[in-house]
């Protein structure tokens, strides 16, 4: 099995894995130094980790994958909410890792399964994807969006309509 080692690289997102295979992965447990603030992103009444959270996690993974090189994240995918405060009222683990691939470029998941510290039988479900690749090299993805295509949002109408579908954001 794989341990934890060290001090937790970032709080919320938890200790180095030392694990034989060369995969880079970060694990971790919600815990009583969870920052303060992520109490204050609810939907639907759970604490769900936040997105930018989820892309954190993926770029240290990434390099730390990566022996400290700049890494860039692309072909990012939240695949579901990971929330923090399961309906059981149980733990939840959560691990990040990054794979090498022979193209260069790494593999990058940020995994989910209930269960306390110290580990569980359940299967690990995919909460996001990604790729990682050397800071600098062009992306392969979609192009910008056009000039123009952006539009000015009315920020008390924008979270109306957020706090109207159960979210709560801040105090």
């Amino acid at each position: 099995a794989a341990r934890a080692s060290g001090s937790p690289v970032v709080p919320l997102l938890g200790r180095r894995l030392d694990v034989a295979s060369g995969v880079a992965a970060l694990n971790a447990w919600p815990s009583p130094d969870a920052p303060a603030w992520l109490e204050d992103h609810r939907i639907g009444g759970h604490v769900l980790m936040p997105a930018a959270a989820m892309l954190e996690s993926l770029r240290i993974a990434a390099t730390a994958a990566s022996a400290g090189a700049a890494v860039d994240l692309v072909d990012v995918v939240v695949h579901r909410a990971l929330d923090l405060e399961p309906q059981d009222g149980g733990a939840v683990e959560w691990q990040t890792t990054a794979v090498a691939g022979t193209d260069g470029t790494l593999s990058l998941g940020l995994f989910a399964r209930p269960g306390a510290a110290g580990g569980s039988a359940e299967a690990w479900t995919r909460i996001a994807s990604g790729t990682g690749v050397a800071a600098g090299d062009p992306p392969s993805g979609p192009a910008a969006p056009a000039s123009g295509a952006a539009q000015a949002l009315d920020p008390e109408a924008l979270f109306a309509r957020i706090a109207g579908i159960g979210a709560q954001f801040g105090p």
